[in-house]
């Protein structure tokens, strides 16, 4: 098993807090086999300290969250928020500026920074990188 350095494993600390949380709140709601053997895989990749295995878990758990009610989303971002600080918000943010293809202002530009800086290359494909770095490029040419 490989060490991992303070901001690999400050992320692997962080994405199974923020899948535990999640899934237990599904757990919650829905018990069910399939969602405890990915509760289970989620201790797994921690203990093995596969920080790529937890960001797939990680976006898979953002694709549950879209088919889910509001009021679930809610409750889930404010259970983030109030255990980890943690905003769902940017995610959305996130996914509407690759939509439409453009930074607004400084705080889009602060958010798609820091995801580039703390997303793993396993997550984003070259192109996702491409047109990330691109929008940031456009927004400091027009500053």
């Amino acid at each position: 098993m490989r060490k991992l350095k303070g901001k690999e494993m400050e992320k692997l600390e962080f994405l199974k807090k923020r899948s535990i949380l999640i899934i237990d709140y599904i757990l919650g709601k829905t018990p069910s086999p399939f969602v405890m053997e990915m509760r289970k895989s989620i201790y797994f990749a921690y203990e093995k300290k596969n920080i790529k295995a937890l960001e797939i878990i990680s976006k898979d758990m953002n694709s549950w969250m879209n088919s889910m009610s509001q009021e679930d989303i809610e409750k889930i971002e404010r259970l983030l928020n109030d255990k980890l600080e943690y905003d769902l918000v940017d995610e959305k943010l996130i996914q509407r500026i690759a939509l439409n293809g453009k930074i607004m202002d400084e705080n889009e530009y602060r958010i798609i920074h820091e995801y580039l800086s703390d997303v793993s290359i396993e997550i984003l494909s070259i192109e996702e990188i491409k047109k990330f770095n691109n929008l940031l490029l456009d927004f400091d040419e027009k500053k």
